[in-house]
């Protein structure tokens, strides 16, 4: 049945049959399930719900989840307040008792030397002191036991809590001790809610492994150091970045102390094979480190510390090449790649379609990170897709995580070679299945915006004569290669969609247009009026497109598009002022200038959402609120 098909919006809706995000907003509401008009037209599926079911809504067992965290904070940190809810039996302590440097021990000195780089990369000038990151201190952490571990179950991928049956329950432990968060991992409860918080919005911030398994392997009741459990590092990032996604004050006063933790481990578990043993000889070592390089660097852009942020997507960058993730499936015979940093290291070969779905994600996850963020920085990109260097791309294009599962995918499907120069020398031309997937459309765009991005810094620095011509040529050539892609993307659709698909929807087709505004801006026509024109243009569209999307569906979207909607207000701030310079001050405003401060406030209204919860996009805010100072 359609979503037309289900609708009531001809009959008045009795009393509390109101989806509860219309009831909340003061909406009318048509009462079509699963998702009702209202709030599919405003992209806010994932709020639309009801309350006259037969059980409780996600938003009440959300809220009645945080009431429980909460009381088990206050019973952690002030046991003698509270009244005891359960002890349970420690079902680890006899392994760790056997095992007293199994992984290491259970107390972390924090203070260790700094994985930070000994020197920075260029920072581009229009990031302030306070947002150019430098060594973050790591205080010191003596961690106590895990007390109280039950065991957990996963069904799809939302884990489940169940109880402990463990043996000698008759006989329990001493209480925890008040500092929960000193312990090796979180109490269960916590770790359940972090884990519900980060993973349906991981994709956005570098999250490439298969997270049925990823639960599978997180979710087993063994200690932390466990070879079938993830590598401690990740568990900690995941932590860390679900503490930093709750807007919980009492969990966010714990982030610091997280944050030293994975930094930590991370020194332990580094490439070179230092550090603990078991973290040497992990099975799974190399894609667990990469995928929390990932995510430790998308935190740190997400709260300005842009120097951090670039160092930790070094890392990735060394570690995916010294994996050989640029050449899975490829046409060559690959027997030793040498990443960046001479590390010869290599995988074995995958165990079956979800694994090789994990490496083709993970290569393109740390590519984009890298173009991306080295353009906003204003810097060289550390892959350089060069032959001679070992770098040439020939790794397939990514399909979207779930489709990487036995049997699905044909083992004879051919294999690849030169991805990015195929694409790069033809963007709108593409003869792959693999090269149309929602995922492959945002990595499109994110090169197209860091070709675009680079070819302007480079026109706007250039003196030489011979190189502006032949950056006037590329920069030709960029446009059309542009504006042929945009139009293959997905477009915005009012059908009901998964808010993460919403997402990257939208990020691809910013990104795309906001490359056509940097080759616009750079390179106009006859005294730079034609570039003006037409990035307003683009501009105008960016606004009608997000017009269509409540803004805090995007609170999660990767921190880039703080960056890119910074620029997309640029260019309306100059021709509003632009205006209204024509006119005088006693003179009504056009409907043009109208027009062009709607679409401004529709996007400065998408940034404010944004930087509620992203400290880099409310930097970017602030500036854009300076230009519009002077209107």
């Amino acid at each position: 049945m359609s979503h037309s098909d289900q609708s009531s919006s001809n009959t008045p809706l009795r009393r509390g049959q109101a989806c509860l995000d219309c009831r909340k907003r003061k909406m009318k509401c048509d009462g079509a399930r699963p998702y009702c008009g209202p709030c599919v037209r405003g992209n806010r599926q994932e709020d639309c719900e009801y309350a006259d079911g037969p059980g409780r809504t996600r938003t009440e067992l959300l809220e009645d989840s945080v009431a429980l965290l909460q009381a088990r904070i206050q019973e952690l940190e002030r046991p003698a307040e509270t009244t005891p809810s359960m002890t349970l039996h420690d079902p680890h302590a006899s392994y760790r008792n056997r095992q007293p440097n199994a992984g290491g021990s259970t107390g972390m000195n924090l203070g260790t030397t700094s994985r930070l780089p000994s020197s920075s990369p260029q920072i581009h000038r229009d990031f302030p002191p306070q947002f150019r990151g430098g060594p973050s201190p790591a205080p010191g952490i003596s961690s106590g036991p895990f007390f109280g571990a039950p065991t957990f179950s996963s069904q799809g991928n939302t884990p489940r809590l169940t109880p402990y049956q463990g043996r000698g329950a008759s006989a329990p432990l001493p209480r925890p001790a008040p500092s929960w968060w000193e312990a090796e991992e979180p109490p269960a409860d916590i770790i359940q809610l972090l884990f519900n918080i980060f993973l349906p919005r991981g994709s956005q911030f570098g999250w490439f492994l298969s997270t049925r398994r990823f639960l599978d392997s997180a979710l087993q009741p063994l200690p932390l150091w466990h070879p079938s459990r993830p590598l401690p590092v990740l568990l900690s990032v995941i932590y860390l970045m679900g503490i930093h996604f709750s807007g919980s004050p009492e969990l966010a006063a714990r982030e610091p102390l997280l944050l030293a933790r994975v930094q930590s481990q991370l020194n332990s578990a580094s490439v070179s094979g230092g550090g603990n043993g078991g973290v040497r000889h992990h099975p799974k070592r190399d894609m667990h480190m990469l995928q929390a390089e990932l995510i430790l660097a998308y935190y740190f852009f997400r709260n300005g510390r842009v120097v951090e942020g670039r160092y930790h997507v070094n890392a990735a960058v060394s570690l995916a090449f010294a994996c050989k993730l640029n050449k899975v499936r490829s046409e060559a015979d690959v027997q030793v790649a040498f990443g960046i940093g001479g590390l010869g290291t290599g995988l074995p070969p995958p165990v079956d379609e979800v694994e090789e779905g994990e490496r083709i994600n993970a290569f393109w996850q740390v590519f984009v990170l890298d173009r991306v963020w080295s353009a906003v920085m204003g810097s060289s990109a550390f892959i350089s897709d060069e032959e001679m260097l070992l770098t040439d791309v020939d790794t397939p294009w990514p399909l979207e995580r779930d489709v990487y599962q036995p049997g699905v995918l044909s083992p004879d499907r051919p294999k690849s070679s030169r991805t990015l120069a195929k694409f790069l020398n033809d963007p709108a031309s593409e003869d792959t299945v693999e090269g149309f997937s929602i995922t492959a459309m945002v990595i499109k765009s994110a090169i197209l915006y860091e070709q675009a991005t680079q070819v302007a810094n480079r026109y706007k620095a250039s003196n030489s004569q011979s190189d502006i011509q032949s950056l006037r040529g590329r920069s030709r050539v960029l446009i059309t290669q542009i504006e042929q892609f945009i139009p293959t993307l997905f477009p915005l659709s009012d059908d009901a969609i998964a808010p993460e698909v919403v997402r990257c929807i939208i990020l691809s087709q910013i990104l795309a247009r906001v490359a056509l505004i940097q080759v616009y801006k750079a390179f106009g026509g006859r005294d730079g009026e034609d570039g003006r024109r037409e990035a307003l243009r683009v501009a105008e569209g960016i606004a009608e497109v997000l017009g269509r999307v409540d803004g805090t569906a995007l609170v999660f979207t990767n921190p880039i598009i703080g960056t890119l909607l910074m620029t997309v207000c640029e260019v309306l701030v100059v021709h509003v002022k632009h205006e209204r310079a024509r006119r005088h001050s006693a003179v009504a405003p056009t409907a043009r200038e109208t027009g062009l401060v709607g679409s401004l406030e529709g996007v400065v209204g998408v940034m404010s959402a944004l930087g509620t919860k992203c400290p880099f996009t409310r930097y970017q805010l602030g500036r854009v609120q300076e230009m519009r100072g002077g209107m």
